[in-house]
């Protein structure tokens, strides 16, 4: 999916913006810098975490066995406290077992603000969700570490999933799912300017647990849920399918294209077919979505995610009609006669045309 570096300087030499001469001097020199490269191996840093992790995780079990906090205030205190250091800390160590220990006494910290808050103000388990989903929001900004704020992000994620199923109102969990949607979109089709360089290192794990929760929350609505109605599915898939005809929206004007033309008008036409076929499970629809917003963002991970998604959903699907086998059969068959027709189409479309050539 990513250019290599060597395909990405010739590719600057070919479109003018870097010289022959600048391009070999940068091949060169990239030999030198790897030689020079202080960084330590992945296992070294692996067996950093693990110790960074176990020490956490020991500290922790001496608090609770020596009782200190007898009183969910002087835990609430304390793990603002620590969680404070440990976000200051980390913006200021480069070291790798500094690092996973400043992100272990993170989660550490984060873990004693919600048993203090729960034990000192006896929350619901709404309430104590919402305030993990503030804290974790604060976290993600404060947190100058990368898996710090994947790990604060999912989090925040997973609460508002939970609130949203717990309170078991159905508008208010299709709500949440299309807020999701949205807000993948948002973060990854934002343009890098905005925001700086804290905006530039919060919005990759960010995105990529949004899209994670888009696509687990799509998941739980399969399970049977008493206070579920099927024909909300119908609502859901026309909202996620309004949400990728704007993405091809965007991504038709980021290559300067129109809806109008054949290719908008292909995208658009496909994309309402997948919905209507597809309308019990909203996530075929959500899971084409995200792998066309990381093959234009040229996400490994969001492209592995959505393949994974777009697989159990179109199973699920499958197996989950009220068909009998050779009516099933029959389905696969003309699916597959449709996508080897597009394929037909899409290889005629793009071959060079052969008219006026020498014999």
């Amino acid at each position: 999916m990513r250019p290599r570096l060597r395909e990405l300087v010739q590719r600057m030499v070919d479109e003018g913006a870097l010289s022959s001469d600048d391009a070999a001097a940068l091949q060169r020199s990239l030999p030198k810098a790897a030689a020079t490269d202080g960084s330590a191996p992945w296992y070294v840093r692996l067996l950093s975490a693990f110790g960074a992790w176990l020490a956490a995780a020991l500290l922790a079990g001496f608090f609770v066995a020596a009782e200190l906090f007898k009183h969910g205030g002087g835990a609430l205190a304390f793990g603002l406290l620590l969680l404070a250091a440990a976000c200051v800390v980390r913006s200021r160590v480069r070291n790798d077992f500094a690092v996973q220990a400043a992100l272990a006494a993170a989660v550490a910290g984060e873990a004693l603000v919600l048993v203090g808050a729960d034990d000192a103000w006896h929350l619901r388990d709404q309430k104590l969700a919402l305030l993990a989903l503030a804290l974790n929001a604060a976290v993600v900004v404060a947190l100058a570490d990368p898996v710090g704020r994947f790990l604060a992000s999912a989090f925040a994620v997973g609460c508002a999933l939970f609130v949203a199923y717990d309170e078991r109102w159905e508008g208010l969990v299709i709500l949440v799912l299309l807020l999701l949607g949205a807000g993948t979109l948002a973060v990854w089709l934002a343009p890098p300017s905005w925001g700086g360089a804290r905006w530039r290192a919060i919005r990759p794990p960010l995105g990529v647990a949004l899209a994670a929760g888009f696509l687990g929350g799509l998941a739980l609505i399969l399970a049977d849920h008493p206070w579920r109605d099927r024909s909300g599915d119908v609502l859901l898939t026309a909202g996620i399918t309004a949400l990728a005809a704007c993405l091809v929206a965007w991504i038709l004007r980021a290559h300067r294209g129109s809806l109008r033309s054949e290719a908008g008008i292909v995208a658009l036409v496909g994309i309402v077919l997948l919905g209507a076929v597809g309308w019990r499970t909203p996530g075929i629809v959500g899971a084409t979505a995200v792998l066309a917003l990381g093959y234009h963002r040229r996400e490994v991970v969001l492209f592995g995610l959505a393949i994974a998604a777009f697989v159990g959903f179109a199973g699920w699907y499958y197996y989950s009609l009220e068909l009998t086998l050779l009516e099933k059969s029959g389905v696969l068959a003309l699916s597959g006669a449709v996508a080897l027709g597009a394929r037909e189409y899409l290889r005629r479309r793009h071959q060079p045309s052969q008219q006026g050539a020498p014999a």
